[in-house]
């Protein structure tokens, strides 16, 4: 995993500019399809527009935070949590078994002719982490490193309920040693 340095994780960033162009073409195709947008949408390249620049812009989210929100349910690492918060010294090593993390996220798409002019596309995004054996370390009621395991993204773009394509995994990766978070990262709760 690569993340600036301040330990955060940008989706945008994950996606890339070919991404985001892919994911772009995928969403205005499907809005093509719909008939009811057809007459309201005069350009292909005004669409082309409005979706890549709302979808650059809504995907800049960190993916750490996703995380830590989906691992704050998880019984055993709360438990883990708690211990590392009674012995703040101490190492505390949780191995986690094969799991999914997701958040359904709704972003604001409006494609415009104008002033006057406002389209709004029903848009929903579903941006998934599946994990395999993965070891998180907590001290201090922290998690301050992630390792030996792997990790999947992956993203499922819907318009009005109606899912475009399959999920589409972004990236993958090996997590043979250590992913050390600086700062720590703190789990919600």
């Amino acid at each position: 995993m690569t993340s600036d340095p301040a330990g955060e994780l940008w989706l945008d960033a994950v996606l890339g500019d070919r991404g985001i162009s892919a994911m772009t073409e995928r969403v205005c195709r499907q809005v093509e399809r719909d008939s009811k947008p057809k007459a309201k949408i005069k350009s292909a390249a005004m669409l082309d527009r409005a979706v890549g620049d709302r979808l650059a812009s809504g995907l800049h989210i960190d993916l750490l935070d996703l995380l830590s929100d989906g691992w704050n349910k998880a019984v055993e690492l709360d438990e883990c949590r708690k211990r590392s918060q009674q012995s703040p010294l101490a190492t505390m090593i949780v191995t986690v078994g094969r799991h999914s993390i997701s958040r359904e996220l709704k972003p604001e798409i409006v494609v415009s002719y104008g002033a006057q002019e406002r389209f709004p596309l029903d848009a929903g995004l579903t941006v998934a982490g599946t994990f395999e054996g993965v070891e998180l370390a907590f001290k201090a009621g922290k998690i301050i490193s992630v390792g030996s395991g792997h990790c999947a993204v992956s993203v499922q773009f819907k318009l009005k309920d109606k899912d475009i394509d399959k999920p589409w995994v972004l990236k993958r990766w090996d997590l043979p040693g250590e992913h050390r978070f600086d700062p720590p990262l703190a789990l919600p709760g």
